[in-house]
């Protein structure tokens, strides 16, 4: 997480500094799909040694969560791939959200561009996503 102050020169030079965020955003959701979908294979392959395990013991076979609450952050002891899965498909989503914010973003800004304002900008970046833009005019 990033809060700071940054300047531009130039809308234009703005809308450059959103494209490589949404660059950025795309390479890391592309990469976690890519990890949630090996997770789900192992969470797969674990649900059915659960099951062919139960089948030769005849009982069920528990595996340990070693999940730990501290309300603020959850740590996973050894995590298995059912407790990988939600937390990566959350980041994915949370990732997601972000692209989809800079993209209207840029959709607007863009449209301030073509009005032919020349200004300096100072953003306010809270949480890697601009929040306030001043126009310096």
């Amino acid at each position: 997480m990033t809060s700071e102050l940054r300047e531009f020169n130039s809308i234009e030079e703005f809308i450059k500094y959103i494209d490589s965020a949404l660059d950025s955003y795309r390479r890391k959701l592309a990469e976690l799909l890519r990890l949630i979908e090996d997770a789900r294979v192992r969470a797969g392959l674990e649900s059915k040694l659960s099951e062919y395990l139960a089948k030769l013991t005849g009982s069920k076979v528990e595996g340990v969560s070693g999940l730990i609450d501290l309300k603020i952050v959850k740590i996973a002891l050894s995590p298995s791939p059912r407790v990988e899965v939600p937390a990566l498909e959350q980041l994915a989503e949370s990732i997601n959200n972000k692209i989809t914010l800079l993209q209207s973003l840029k959709k607007s800004i863009e449209s301030v561009a073509s009005a032919d304002i020349s200004a300096k900008l100072s953003v306010i970046v809270i949480d890697d996503l601009p929040k306030y833009i001043f126009l310096k005019l």
